[in-house]
């Protein structure tokens, strides 16, 4: 499962990549959320500002996921004296770090998916709708799946098989 997530990632993080620099080629110089009825934006700001914030948040978070990783896998389970399933060995405890590992994968895979979606949706309202851009609905989407990825990591600790 773990190399399934970690495929997972860096074929959303590709994916959100292609789109970021194939919508920067296609923004105009000015970008908007909000349009007229004119289709002029209301609220405008230069496409390199959403190009840059946009590439440094999603690169920023993946940093996190990775530094996650490497700091749980350097906490001395040994140490810690929590009597469980999970550490009752060696094999339990590189089993945890397996699962914890595939897990902050897949959570990167699904934020980066989500902002490749929510690069495609502005450039598209930028460059052949101009209507103003409403991302309430793939917010909520995105929040509840990411709510269920959260979950699902004590769903999975809850079972005790390797």
């Amino acid at each position: 499962m773990t190399t399934f997530m970690t495929l997972f990632q860096r074929i959303s993080l590709l994916a959100f990549v292609v789109v970021l620099l194939y919508g920067y080629s296609l923004l105009p110089e000015v970008v908007g959320f909000q349009f007229n009825e004119f289709q002029q934006p209301l609220e405008a700001f230069h496409k390199s500002q959403f190009f840059y914030v946009t590439a440094g948040f999603v690169v920023f978070f993946n940093l996190l996921m990775v530094l996650f990783v490497q700091f749980v896998a350097q906490i001395p389970v040994r140490r810690l004296a929590i009597a469980s399933f999970w550490t009752q060995d060696k094999a339990h405890v590189q089993a945890t770090f397996q699962i914890l590992r595939g897990w902050a994968n897949g959570f990167a895979g699904w934020v980066n998916a989500l902002f490749a979606w929510f690069v495609y949706q502005f450039v598209h309202h930028n460059t052949i709708t101009y209507l103003s851009l409403d991302l309430s609905p793939y917010l909520m989407a995105g929040a509840v799946l990411l709510v269920v990825w959260m979950l699902a990591l004590p769903l999975r600790f809850a079972v005790k098989r390797i």
